[in-house]
């Protein structure tokens, strides 16, 4: 409890009012505290996405919603089932592209708790690692650097590294399978043309997996294969 009795004001994790931290908080362990974002409001009960391949079912199925002038989408902590980040992509208007939590620690998103699927694909953006979900689990890094957090959750497993078919993309690509070569059985796939993972259509995403096939048949998936 907190020095003003108010623990419950605004997260399990800090008071919001006399600004000190909790740290009894159940079956939570102490070395996963960290603070809960305060997530922007919703303003809109519906939404445009800004990438036509992205199923508005699969964006709802995250969580994903509009405020204001930007798409927010949270990155969850599944063991509490709240929000610990969130990107914030601009839709309308001038200002920079993505936005994120000042001063909040940045936590990877992942597409379940578990990482149970056969294949792990690592994206850069939200967006992309939730389109990847048709095929197997996936991981946004929100940006090409990686901390090595997620190396327990993908040991010994199958991963593909699929950022942005960009210079920047392909140089953080080749980083980070070098970073997990010890950790998991990786691969780095470069998108044709300079495209995001979701440019590409469902069928034009199958043709370039089986195509790109490098592992054992790593690739040879079909959309919603458990």
């Amino acid at each position: 409890m907190c020095a003003c009795g108010d623990a419950s004001y605004h997260g399990e994790y800090k008071c919001f009012r006399c600004g000190e931290r909790i740290v009894s908080i159940g079956r939570v362990p102490i070395e996963k505290v960290y603070e809960l974002v305060v997530m922007p409001q919703q303003t809109h009960d519906t939404f445009t996405l800004p990438w036509p391949n992205l199923l508005m079912s699969i964006a709802l199925s995250f969580g994903f919603y509009r405020s204001n002038d930007r798409l927010i989408m949270p990155v969850m902590d599944y063991e509490i089932d709240k929000p610990v980040f969130y990107s914030a992509r601009l839709l309308d208007g001038e200002g920079p592209k993505y936005l994120y939590p000042s001063k909040a620690k940045k936590v990877y998103w992942t597409s379940s708790k578990e990482l149970i699927r056969p294949v792990t694909f690592i994206c850069e953006g939200i967006a992309d690692a939730a389109y990847m979900s048709q095929w197997g689990n996936s991981v946004a890094l929100m940006g090409v650097n990686y901390n090595r957090s997620l190396d327990v959750l993908l040991k010994d497993k199958k991963v593909i590294i699929l950022f942005d078919g960009d210079t920047r993309g392909i140089l953080g690509s080749c980083k980070v399978e070098y970073q997990l070569q010890p950790v998991a059985r990786v691969v780095g796939l470069t998108l044709p043309d300079g495209k995001d993972p979701v440019d590409l259509t469902p069928k034009e995403m199958e043709e370039f997996l089986a195509k790109e096939d490098k592992i054992d048949g790593l690739c040879s998936l079909s959309m919603g294969e458990g």
